[in-house]
């Protein structure tokens, strides 16, 4: 840092405030200066209904966006007066898709019959790289002279990126040299990864075929607590709703939904996930639907790309973030994305209710907007 300042001129004095140990950041950073702060806003408790427990769990939210605690808040209030939110995990995948060139049409069909007959070994050879990973499944797509490959895997209580690579590198490997042994041809030409995996991008395969954690989450609203706390009728809401989703056939979008990013934004920063990984993480479809004079709200995320180990989940803010949530141990990390998605739900039943009542302005307006004197960076003691 001081040879930064030194080069710039510049003072950068928050640069000194880092109180993370450089010596823990291995793997996690190169060029270390310093770290960044976010501020954390509590939410919960939200009474939350998993498959073999009910738990009221809080939520810290790292954001600088005024209005999203408090409306993550009311959305908490309508749910715990609903009886909660029932949520699942209901498959957790992580995929690498390698690539492999073929000088013809032949060859490629040839070698896509043959790679099936291979999965019992790829599996036992997954065993011996990682405890955490277990190959589940390739799924094979035939292109051209190209044979796409689809390494699906279960990471365990880590998010799986790295873990999956290095695996995949070591397995394609292994099917070069057998598919010699096998045919006395040598694949020369491959990509490790050909984008069939829809790595930190949005596409029709995350609703499709998943990637990370799929999620659903649901809960009833009864009439009396739509207009109590959401402000709105229970029907004027789910028709205003379907009004606003029948944007998407303009718009052109992957599945539908109001701001799930935010929520999965602030824990994910939070808790130490891959930021780039946001972007996959917030495709989602939410349903809305009348039960007699009730509300039906569902929320179903595909692609949660989360974990409770590895990444940054050991830095101390995160480490803390997850404790607060009861995130830790044998499941913690499907119960991390259970526990997001459940607090999207949240967000986006109040965010469609702010809209309906006109609310959403005025929200914004009154806690968005900073009317104090803003922090300069000179002004933080070095």
């Amino acid at each position: 840092v001081a040879a930064l300042r030194s080069k710039t001129g510049k003072k950068l004095p928050a640069f000194s405030l880092s109180y993370i140990n450089s010596e823990k950041l291995v793997g996690n950073i190169e060029n270390f200066i310093g770290s960044t702060s976010l501020p954390l806003g509590l939410a919960g408790p939200l009474k939350i209904h998993f498959n073999h427990s009910t738990n009221d769990i809080q939520a810290a939210f790292a954001t600088t966006e005024g209005a999203l605690v408090s409306s993550i808040s009311r959305g908490v209030l309508a749910l715990n007066l609903s009886s909660g939110v029932t949520v699942r995990c209901i498959e957790n995948t992580v995929t690498r898709a390698p690539v492999f060139m073929f000088s013809s049409l032949n060859l490629a069909i040839e070698f896509a019959k043959w790679l099936p007959t291979q999965i019992d070994e790829l599996k036992r050879k997954t065993k011996e790289h990682s405890k955490h990973a277990v190959l589940l499944d390739l799924q094979i797509k035939l292109i051209i002279n190209e044979v796409h490959v689809l390494f699906v895997y279960s990471t365990g209580e880590a998010a799986g990126q790295n873990m999956t690579t290095l695996i995949t590198s070591s397995l394609v490997q292994t099917v070069r040299q057998r598919y010699l042994n096998a045919t006395n041809f040598w694949i020369e030409n491959f990509l490790i990864e050909g984008n069939l995996a829809s790595d930190k991008k949005v596409s029709a395969s995350l609703f499709s075929v998943g990637r990370g954690r799929k999620v659903i989450a649901e809960a009833v609203i009864p009439a009396a607590v739509c207009k109590k706390v959401l402000k709105v009728s229970s029907h004027e809401l789910c028709k205003n709703f379907n009004r606003m989703k029948s944007a998407r056939v303009f718009a052109g979008y992957q599945g539908f939904n109001i701001n799930v990013a935010n929520v999965v934004a602030g824990l994910f920063l939070a808790t130490g996930q891959d930021a780039a990984c946001i972007h996959e993480s917030s495709a989602a479809e939410l349903h809305m639907e009348m039960k007699g004079e009730d509300l039906f709200v569902s929320l179903f995320m595909p692609s949660l790309i989360v974990g409770t180990i590895g990444g940054g989940t050991h830095l101390p803010h995160a480490k803390n973030c997850l404790d607060l949530m009861e995130c830790e141990g044998l499941n913690s990390a499907d119960k991390l994305a259970q526990i997001i998605c459940s607090y999207a739900l949240a967000l986006e039943l109040s965010t469609v209710s702010a809209i309906e009542s006109g609310h959403f302005v005025q929200a914004h307006s009154s806690l968005g907007r900073d009317s104090q004197k803003s922090i300069k960076p000179d002004e933080i003691d070095s």
